[in-house]
């Protein structure tokens, strides 16, 4: 097999690789908005205990990376490739985090909290869920356009998260029982938030992929 076969080979593994990280990621999400909105213990509890999985996998795609550049020397566009993928690798754990780090404060709440304060942070879930699906996409299909797009998301994700913020302060301002609830609320929202800004790094590196430049995208 010559070396530029081997190279192919390599990066359509990695790339398999990213594919089976971006859905345990996915699905880690689910799983803490389906925590929240059910006040389900257990589900938060598998959260927290699967997100070691996402880690090892990270692990393994940086050192496959790190292997291939060191033995097959690849050409610029591979290594910006290679690199490329070290990075999303990276930003899809910290997504990861951010979940578990949900889950961990669901299993805090002694009382689950109203309805109408949780709906709003769902929905700012789903919003996070469409824009990681959309940064994957133009990922796998190398689209910089669409990459650019599912950026554009990240601000809707941050006006979101203000609206919340604002409701949530007045909410405490008035109610003085609930406010621990409250303030695990607007750190769940805070999390979401983060993973708006995690989608956006991956946007901007699958634009560097085919670029070699790396834009500042929705900043």
């Amino acid at each position: 097999m010559t070396v530029r076969r081997i190279l192919e080979s390599n990066e359509q593994a990695l790339k398999n690789d990213l594919d089976e990280m971006y859905s345990l990621v996915s699905l880690a999400l689910d799983r803490a908005l389906q925590s929240l909105l059910e006040n389900n213990v257990d589900t938060a509890a598998q959260v927290i205990t699967e997100d070691s999985l996402i880690n090892q996998l990270q692990h393994k795609i940086e050192n496959k990376c790190i292997r291939t550049i060191a033995l097959q020397q690849p050409v610029a566009s591979d290594l910006r490739k290679l690199m490329s993928d070290i990075f999303i690798s990276m930003e899809l754990e910290r997504i990861a985090d951010h979940a578990a780090a949900i889950a961990r404060i669901v299993l805090k709440f002694e009382t689950p909290p109203d309805a109408r304060h949780v709906q709003p942070v769902s929905e700012m879930g789903d919003k996070c869920k469409t824009m990681l699906n959309a940064v994957m996409q133009a990922y796998d299909e190398t689209d910089e356009s669409l990459a650019r797009n599912a950026a554009c998301m990240d601000d809707e994700i941050d006006s979101a998260e203000q609206e919340f913020d604002d409701f949530m302060l007045r909410e405490i301002s008035g109610e003085v029982d609930h406010k621990i609830v409250y303030t695990y609320l607007l750190w769940i929202a805070h999390n979401l938030e983060r993973i708006g800004d995690r989608a956006t790094n991956i946007a901007e590196r699958v634009a560097y992929i085919t670029t070699n430049e790396t834009p500042e995208l929705n900043r």
